[in-house]
């Protein structure tokens, strides 16, 4: 289906949430989400699925995610990655900016019809890095410029790098192109969205690939398995793990413990921690790490602990709907003193590009709710159609 087709359709079957956003000249500015992200199709196969999706923003949470209300731009099924250019090629085409009007049903006591106009455009790109950096024609995330946000030539380095702006993304286009050369600060020519997105400001951190499945994921592991860190005066010390208790503990608490109700997928033992999902992080993340690990990282772990739970706080904070310039301010202080104390503990293993991410999370973090639409969830839906 053609993709303003695809919208206007999802368009038309929310009206009862979008009319009291009509602004003041009568037009419905509708915001789409752009993600994008490959999957295995199977564990044992390497063919991958990489789809270009889109939800509407305006929408509440819940609903913006429903399968129904999911707009599937462009899909790609291969061993490779895709020629974004060609992947992107008819989208950006065909796309249309324009007001546009959208007949809708009126159900008063008679069915009546009525016209509302809309003005769609595309306000934010998540999915991770590899096909983040690919879609906007970045050369791969482990060149010396790997950062979207700022001019970091490593993030192994601790210094402060300027910030990059869709100002400074443009002369960077232009000197790169004056320069004949293959590539500039990362950039290798004209992103395959063209203008619909602005780089780097309408491109968001995905928190589940940079933050759950990044260095929580990480740290998490290490305080379960054990792990190597630097004392007081920069000595290496191994830390050790849970032992049975704790681990029983755990268990035990998951088993006692009501959930709210999006916790969708039972919690396994931390014996299986190696086979946890997305969704498994997150609800370690926002349910069980600030409570039941509470009681059992103590000792040497307790140090790590805190840090990630620190990181949860700034996390949970900014996935409310309206995150206002105090809040954001503090979240961002609170991820700077995090970076710092978890380097101090875990020194160079601590410096990825992941980390480097959170430096910039509380202003492009894009929409932190807690259902986001991932290849791997669309690839369920669609197995299912």
């Amino acid at each position: 289906m053609p993709v303003n087709k695809a919208i206007k359709n999802v368009v038309k079957r929310n009206m009862d949430y979008l009319l009291s956003q009509i602004n003041e000249e009568g037009v419905i500015d509708i915001k789409l989400q752009l993600h994008t992200d490959g999957v295995e199709i199977a564990k044992s196969s390497k063919v991958k699925m990489w789809p270009l999706n889109a939800i509407i923003e305006n929408l509440p949470g819940k609903v913006r995610v429903n399968r129904n209300n999911v707009i599937l731009i462009a899909i790609h099924i291969s061993k490779k990655m895709p020629d974004f250019n060609l992947f992107c090629q008819r989208f950006v085409n065909d796309f249309n900016s324009g007001h546009q009007a959208v007949l809708y049903d009126v159900k008063d006591e008679i069915v009546q019809k009525r016209t509302a106009k809309k003005k769609i455009r595309c306000n934010m790109l998540t999915g991770d890095i590899p096909a983040i950096r690919s879609i906007l024609n970045l050369q791969a995330h482990n060149c010396q410029h790997g950062c979207i946000h700022c001019y970091c030539e490593s993030v192994t380095e601790i210094e402060v790098y300027d910030l990059r702006t869709n100002a400074s993304y443009q002369n960077d286009l232009n000197q790169l192109s004056a320069a004949g050369v293959s590539s500039l600060y990362g950039v290798k020519g004209m992103s395959h969205l063209g203008n619909l997105i602005k780089v780097p400001e309408d491109v968001a951190i995905d928190y589940f690939h940079s933050v759950l499945l990044g260095p929580f994921k990480e740290d998490i592991t290490r305080i379960v398995y054990g792990y190597q860190s630097l004392n007081n005066v920069k000595e290496v010390v191994k830390t050790p793990g849970f032992v049975q208790r704790q681990m029983c503990h755990f268990n035990d608490a998951i088993e006692m413990s009501i959930f709210s109700s999006d916790f969708k997928r039972k919690l396994k033992p931390l014996t299986e921690i190696d086979n946890y999902k997305g969704l498994e992080w997150k609800n370690l993340m926002l349910y069980a790490m600030p409570t039941i690990m509470s009681h059992i990282s103590n000792g040497s772990s307790k140090s790590l602990y805190l840090i990630n739970l620190s990181l949860a706080n700034a996390v949970i904070l900014l996935m409310k709907d309206n995150v206002n310039a105090i809040e954001t301010k503090k979240c961002q202080k609170q991820l700077y003193q995090w970076y710092n104390d978890r380097t101090a503990i875990l020194g160079n293993e601590a410096m990825t590009l992941k980390v480097h991410q959170m430096t910039h999370l509380a202003k492009n973090r894009g929409t932190l709710w807690q259902c986001v639409i991932t290849a791997v969830s669309l690839a369920r839906s669609l197995t299912t159609i």
